[in-house]
């Protein structure tokens, strides 16, 4: 059985968008060369062009400010709390006497351990806190919660280890004690 139809010519049946892609050769230089073959260019299904380039919309600049500046209050934080974990001893002493509780902080060795380990877990978490947000912004998404959770995250350990010296010291079991009696 025979077609007495004709073949359909090349793109004969694609959308004018289609149609309009595949006149467009890949390589710009073989539009202009004569001895390119029509072939090449005729059986390009469609032209891939990177996007254009736009300016960051309003959002992703009010994102970007408010991230840099949710960074920059967290830097500010991080290296002015780190010295003031280092040195236990002294913090301790103030909360004491802010909270009302007689006694000096005598727990030094703990004490020491667990100020540098809050130290450490402080800097870290915001390291991460600080690659997790570029990392969100070079892919284009919002980032502005990073620094927030990082914060909570981060402060979490943080108040643990604190805690776990200042409850292990005898003045505050003294003071535990005498206010739970």
């Amino acid at each position: 059985m025979s077609d007495d139809r004709q073949r359909p010519d090349y793109g004969e049946y694609a959308t004018p968008e289609e149609q309009r892609a595949m006149q467009m050769p890949l390589d710009p230089r073989a539009a202009n060369d004569p001895n390119a073959p029509l072939a090449q260019l005729a059986s390009m299904e469609s032209v891939i062009l990177p996007p254009p380039a736009v300016a960051p919309d309003r959002r992703v600049r009010v994102d970007r400010v408010i991230t840099a500046i949710l960074l920059g209050y967290g830097l500010i934080s991080v290296l002015s709390t780190i010295p003031r974990y280092l040195d236990f001893t002294a913090l301790a002493n103030e909360a004491f006497r802010i909270s009302g509780i007689p006694g000096e902080f005598s727990n030094f060795a703990q004490g020491a351990s667990m100020g540098n380990a809050a130290a450490f877990i402080l800097a870290v978490g915001f390291g991460v806190t600080v690659w997790l947000t570029i990392r969100r912004w070079r892919r284009g998404q919002r980032a502005w919660w990073v620094p927030v959770v990082g914060a909570l995250v981060t402060n979490i350990p943080v108040m643990i280890c604190l805690m776990v010296a200042l409850m292990n010291d005898p003045a505050m079991l003294d003071y535990a004690t005498l206010v739970g009696s």
